[in-house]
């Protein structure tokens, strides 16, 4: 098995930091809008955030969609028990 070239291994590296740095201005939205579940199911934190999507990796993608599914079909639930 070969190993990786130094400059494959920078690249990736380089390629990760990219990506944490445009999802730093993100997680703070993203975190407050998962710390509790609304009651409201049409509550703002419960909508899609289109610009999130954009810098997000497809596997950060399918993760943050099924959290969403996840927590607008809970206060669909909250908002039919009131």
């Amino acid at each position: 098995m070969a190993k990786p070239s130094p400059t494959s291994l920078i690249d990736r590296l380089v390629d990760w930091i990219i990506y944490q740095c445009k999802m730093l201005r993100h997680r703070p939205g993203l975190w407050w809008n998962s710390a509790w579940i609304r009651k409201d199911e049409f509550d703002q934190s419960l909508n899609m955030d289109a610009r999130v999507l954009v810098d997000m990796s497809e596997e950060d993608r399918k993760k943050y969609i099924s959290d969403l599914v996840r927590r607008r079909n809970i206060a669909h639930e909250r908002d039919l028990a009131h």
